[in-house]
């Protein structure tokens, strides 16, 4: 049957998907708050109050623990997490990438 996928290959898109969501969640969280100005005013009263990296940190361990990740080690160096340097969010300059637990 063309144009059907099967239980098993749906799973696996959904997997593969799910996998490359939680490796961007903080920057998609901080794209979110990028683009809508309500939220992006309250980042910014926070930043004001607490600085920039608190705050950032802050949402990435909160991005953590309510969506049950975990940090993904650094294939080439398995004690340091690894790192994405080129987020789509221009409120961050890099950021832990996460895998589910």
């Amino acid at each position: 049957m063309s144009g059907i996928i099967s239980s098993s290959a749906a799973e696996q898109v959904a997997d593969k998907a799910i996998n490359i969501m939680a490796r961007e969640m903080t920057d998609r969280i901080l794209s979110l708050i990028q683009d809508d100005r309500a939220l992006q005013k309250e980042y910014l009263d926070a930043v004001s109050a607490d600085g920039l990296q608190k705050v950032n940190h802050t949402i990435a361990v909160v991005v953590k623990d309510r969506f049950g990740f975990e940090s993904i080690p650094d294939a080439a160096d398995p004690s340091r997490n690894s790192e994405q340097k080129e987020p789509k969010s221009k409120l961050l300059q890099s950021y832990t990438e996460f895998r589910l637990r």
